[in-house]
């Protein structure tokens, strides 16, 4: 089948030679370019050597023949060239630090053109599974009109340290595990339509029973929850200002446990979009819409995929109801005129409520509610725990909207959607040429694709539309589709999906609510997850806090620590129970004693302000001296004391396991500080030399076990012991709790090098070069970020906010910050989320039923 592929690949190009004049094909073995050396030191993650011609043509190296190329040889591999018939072929070799010329002197032969398509794909396909921008394009490339399942798989993020931290800690984790929007369905290829889709039968997990929670609860309502539908979701403003300083956060950095840590390099002008759409510029109507004329603001809708395209309304409460109808009626009209198009937004009033949407759907939904949000216990239970007063926005997801998007309808759909994105991003790529000149508008295009079907399909400025699906760059909103009848294969895929969704759920799935309130100081987030699905992450880490709760002062706070993490800790936990199982006769304890049984109520880890980290910093090769280094690290472990003979018992035990188990690895002996003692564990005579610095240092106090690699830091924490704090540190979490200061985080980026989240930053940033190197070969005399937009609505950008600039002497497109992957740049020196704050705190309380989570961000 791959053969077959790459014959039809071989004959398309050849066919769209021949119409453009003859071309001819050579191969260069990169082992005979003078300059080129037997093995590249450092290789990047990720990073392919790149061939380009002074001419026309294309060349591409080949590495299908390398076995190994991290760190790199180029032992086997060739350039591979296709040039137009009868011209010298001199070209560049791209190499990590260095650009190598070479000159074509061989004889052009035939044999060469299906090797050359070979690599040419493989170079392609490798910029797809990577996820560079473009992806349409390139597949395109690699396979003209293919369309399939692999195809309209949605990507996930890399994993990142820092990102599941924030998840975890902010409540992100929660949010994503319990709505699984971005998990599709398996469907087939389009087949009749035969099953109706009322026969289906959707989610069947029972609603959850809040009447034990709403005794003696007082709500605070917003005064449009009954204006609401209750299977919507909304969110809620106090006034026109918070819902615009909402807006900006998070089109800079994004909302705490909304969202997760996120590095995009493309803007999709979402904002701007809605704010065309509904003809609403709310940046001017904060201006003209005080308190007088709005008490109250909602945005609601049918789903939340307000990247691909939905429905949504907002909702303004007003004292005044006729003038503020008038006021945007005409505020609509002069934004429509301003951006030269027609209003195709709808504005009524229901009561004393003026709503302004772009969708019908909305507006009759909205005119005629019958269920409210307001009569929803869920409700009552989220507005009684965040009272309205001092926040600036509230989110509130119902029962109804969660089961409505686990629909039948709503996941066939969004499955059909999907697909139809596909296509269309497809069409869009073939159409490049038509929509950078301006051309072809109202050119009817073929709709030929195996797993969906487009209706009749037009070109127009913003792309290919579909009389079904819309454009690629707003489809038709799930709410508006119709949809009566599905295939079997849909049929199928849905109730395979609903099996497995409902297998997360013992008895009953339920609401999500945060609120934010943010003002002069910083930020804060508190959401509420209520039920957590039974495969969470969470779930092992309420297998160890058991019945214990951290409490104010409990972990040894201290101004020193950089970085703070608590977890609660209960010693008849069932992870202590497995632990005891493990031991059931600890050295130096009665037989089937708990070893656990000394740990207070907390565990927790600490990383504390030391002249190491400066000096880690300052010097030439911050990783290597910190490599070198290892025994002065400022990490700190503390567990509360219950028991003190017990802890002195474990450690004793744990000694004589530890020599028995490898003796001679480990020399332990006491030192004195003050009036307390301390045990140091050397390495042994058996240990490694590399290890021969390292130590680690405990002291088993009263109040708490604390351990630490740095001697001073174990000493810091004796003195802190003997005079605690008299303000005790409040934690924002009952189970786990931690704060963490920029300045730790900006210090590890600087030791983490290209694998800290600058190193992820720079990678995101370099995933849209191939592309625009692209654009510029094709459009020469235009600019590529601007081209990129025209073509698909999408500006590329940079992370790290710097420019893409061309650069002659490597051929290729740049960051002004990061550089290209032949000639890197470290970057600005802070890259990471949420600028101008300085501190983080982080809470998560596991209740009975969920999870709450809080975020407090500092300036």
């Amino acid at each position: 089948m791959c053969g077959t592929k790459t014959l039809l690949l071989v004959c398309a190009l050849l066919i769209s030679d021949a119409v453009a004049g003859e071309v001819v094909h050579y191969a260069v073995p990169i082992g005979g370019i003078e300059g080129v050396p037997e093995q590249i030191a450092e290789w990047p993650d990720g990073y392919r050597p790149r061939a380009v011609l002074e001419g026309a043509g294309e060349a591409y190296v080949d590495l299908r023949e390398v076995r190994s190329y991290q760190p790199g040889t180029l032992r086997g591999a060739m350039i591979l060239v296709q040039a137009p018939k009868g011209t010298a072929v001199r070209g560049k070799l791209m190499l990590p630090d260095r650009v190598v010329p070479f000159v074509v002197t061989a004889e052009p032969a035939a044999q060469w053109a299906e090797p050359f398509a070979a690599a040419r794909r493989d170079e392609f396909e490798h910029r797809i599974r990577r996820g560079y921008a473009g992806t349409a394009y390139w597949r395109l490339q690699v396979e003209p009109r293919a369309l399939d399942e692999r195809s309209i798989a949605d990507r996930r993020a890399q994993r990142n340290e820092m990102r599941d931290t924030y998840e975890l800690l902010s409540g992100g984790r929660a949010v994503a595990e319990n709505l699984q929007l971005r998990r599709g369905l398996m469907t087939g290829k389009c087949e009749k339509e035969t099953v109706p889709i009322d026969s289906l039968t959707g989610i069947t997990v029972r609603e959850f029973d809040w009447s034990g929670y709403l005794e003696g609860a007082q709500p605070d309502p917003d005064p449009l929850a009954a204006r609401i539908p209750a299977d919507q979701h909304a969110f809620f403003f106090p006034s026109v200002r918070a819902l615009v300083d909402v807006l900006d956060m998070a089109e800079r950095h994004g909302l705490p446990a909304l969202q997760t840590i996120e590095v995009s390099a493309q803007d999709t002008g979402i904002r701007a979009r809605y704010e065309r759409e509904l003809s609403l510029n709310p940046a001017i109507l904060v201006k003209q819409l005080g308190p007088d004329l709005v008490t109250s603001v909602a945005i609601t809708g049918s789903d939340p995929f307000f990247r691909e395209g939905t429905d949504v309304a907002v909702l303004f409460a007003s004292p005044k109801p006729d003038a503020l109808a008038t006021l945007l009626r005409d505020h609509r009209a002069g934004a429509a005129r301003l951006g030269k198009r027609k209003d195709t937004s709808h504005q009524f009033r229901v009561g004393d409520v003026v709503v302004v949407t772009n969708s019908a759907v909305q507006k009759a939904r909205l005119g005629n509610v019958a269920e409210s949000m307001a009569a929803l216990d869920e409700y009552k239970f989220f507005r009684s725990r965040y009272p309205r007063a001092g926040e600036t926005a509230f989110f509130m997801l119902t029962d109804g909207a969660i089961r409505r998007w686990c629909s039948p309808r709503w996941r066939i759909a969004m499955s059909r959607r999907l697909r139809a994105l596909a296509a269309l991003t497809t069409l869009e790529a073939e159409q490049h040429a038509a929509l950078v000149k301006g051309a072809g508008v109202g050119a009817k295009l073929a709709n030929d694709f195996d797993l969906v079907d487009l209706g009749e399909v037009t070109l127009t400025s913003e792309g290919p539309r579909s009389s079904i699906y819309g454009t690629p760059r707003r489809l038709t909103p799930i709410a508006e589709l119709r949809l009566t009848n599905v295939t079997e294969g849909e049929a199928n895929g849905y109730n395979e999906w609903r099996d497995g969704y409902q297998r997360n759920w013992s008895r009953y799935f339920d609401p999500i609510g945060v609120q934010v309130k943010r003002d002069e100081t910083g930020l804060e987030a508190d959401v509420t997850v209520m039920p957590l699905i039974v495969g969470s992450e969470y779930r092992r880490y309420i297998r160890i806090v058991g019945d214990s709760r951290i409490q104010d002062g409990d972990a040894d706070p201290h101004a020193d620590a950089l970085f703070h993490m608590v977890m609660a800790f209960d010693h008849d936990s069932e992870f202590a129970k497995m632990f005891g199982s493990m031991f059931p006769s600890w050295p130096g304890m009665k037989p089937r004693t708990n070893p656990l049984s000394w740990v207070g109520r907390t565990v927790s880890f600490s990383i504390d302000r030391d002249p190491v980290l400066q000096e880690a910093l300052a010097s030439e090769n911050p990783e290597e001296f910190m490599e070198s280094n290892i025994g002065r690290l400022p990490i700190l472990m503390h567990v509360d004391v219950e028991n003190g003979l017990m802890a002195g018992l474990f450690m004793s035990g744990l000694r004589r396991l530890v020599e028995q188990t490898a003796p001679g690895y480990t020399k332990w002996g006491t030192r004195k500080h003050g009036d307390v003692t301390y045990v140091r564990i050397e390495s042994g005579e058996q240990m490694d030399d590399e290890f021969k610095d390292f130590a680690l240092h405990y002291a088993t106090l009263k109040q708490g076990l604390i351990l630490a690699v740095n001697e001073d830091v174990l000493k810091r924490a004796i003195d802190r012991q003997k005079n605690p704090p008299q303000k005790k540190q409040r934690w924002l979490g009952d189970h786990l709790a931690g704060r963490a200061h920029r300045e730790l985080f900006l210090a590890l980026e600087a030791l983490a090098g290209d694998d800290g989240y600058r190193g992820l930053v720079r990678q995101r940033c370099w995933k849209n070069l191939p592309i625009l190197n692209e654009w510029r070969r094709l459009y020469p005399y235009r600019d590529p970020v601007e081209v990129h937009e025209r073509i698909t609505g999408v500006r590329l950008v940079c992370p790290g906010g710097g420019r893409y600039v061309w650069n002659g002497t490597w051929h290729t497109f740049e960051s002004t910050h990061f550089g290209h992957p032949s000639a890197p740049k470290r970057g600005p020196a802070d890259c990471l989320p949420f600028p101008g704050y300085k501190l983080g705190e982080f809470g998560v309380t596991f209740e009975t039923e969920g999870v709450r989570a809080r975020v407090r961000l500092s300036k």
